[in-house]
């Protein structure tokens, strides 16, 4: 009983970090720190140039498949234990081993927030910022966030990925390996290995790029990527993808301090679900 419940209140440590203004002068002040650390991150993930993506679009109506509690179990079942909850503050162990009545709950709540077009507050990440590896103390862009999202939010997500799979494997080309189940860095690998023997043996030249995307995830440009998934899933599917990219609401929070700061992005895909990396090769394919 003692072990279940320090399972169920892990949480990361907030340890403070140092911060440094435009000048390479240190902040001290907690709440200066918060200013500086929200508005590095608010530069990055929001862009007055890009629209702010509406939840919903058309009349308040019925998924034409509506969400069920089979699905909801399915993807409960997926979540991974020992995970520090977001915003909601509910554990991945709460659903997983509490009653069944839970899953017709959860489905019930989204079909009636399509039904009436009424927002869901499930798309909100908390950003706890941890300094990359090997980069030195101070500037704000040494800074990578640890996002954590909310469960329920989660739990949709895998429930999209599920449905738009079959759709995005057909749409993708068969030689893209990122991302993809089934595919590891073993195939690219002996891809690669293949290709050089290929090219000894009939005395030819072919050229093999790298590329190394920097936070791609962040550059991703959600109307666009909108506008490509529409000529590949079905309504449903793009109407429930459309309101995972909606009201995506940032809570910043750093160590030494309990005040946050937030903001609303509106590029990029939250990270931190099964979905988005998905939609990520999508959107460069």
């Amino acid at each position: 009983m003692f072990k279940a419940v320090k399972l169920l209140n892990l949480d990361i440590k907030h340890d403070a970090i140092k911060v440094e203004d435009e000048s390479g002068k240190t902040v001290a002040h907690p709440n200066e720190k918060l200013n500086i650390v929200t508005n590095f991150f608010e530069s990055k993930y929001q862009n007055s140039n890009k629209p702010f993506i509406e939840a919903f679009f058309g009349e308040p109506r019925k998924l034409n498949k509506t969400i069920t509690k089979e699905e909801v179990r399915k993807s409960i079942n997926k979540l991974n234990n020992n995970r520090t909850p977001g915003k909601d503050g509910i554990q991945g162990e709460l659903l997983k081993y509490g009653p069944e009545t839970i899953d017709s709950y959860i489905a019930n709540i989204i079909k009636e927030s399509f039904e009436k077009h009424e927002i869901l507050d499930i798309n909100a990440g908390e950003i706890i910022p941890l300094l990359k590896p090997g980069k030195p103390k101070g500037p704000p862009k040494n800074l990578q966030p640890k996002t954590l999202l909310h469960t329920i939010g989660k739990t949709l997500s895998t429930i999209v990925l599920e449905r738009i799979r079959p759709h995005v494997e057909k749409y993708i080309s068969h030689s893209q390996s990122g991302l993809r189940p089934n595919r590891s860095t073993a195939d690219v690998a002996w891809t690669h290995k293949w290709l050089a023997a290929k090219t000894l043996q009939d005395k030819i030249n072919i050229t093999i790029t790298g590329i190394d995307m920097s936070a791609a995830f962040d550059t991703i440009d959600r109307a666009t990527l909108l506008n490509i998934l529409e000529t590949i899933i079905e309504e449903d599917e793009l109407r429930l993808v459309r309101f995972l990219l909606s009201n995506t609401c940032l809570n910043i929070r750093i160590g030494g301090t309990k005040e946050e700061k937030k903001f609303t992005s509106n590029i990029g895909t939250p990270q931190g679900d099964s979905l988005n990396p998905v939609l990520f090769v999508v959107y460069l394919e």
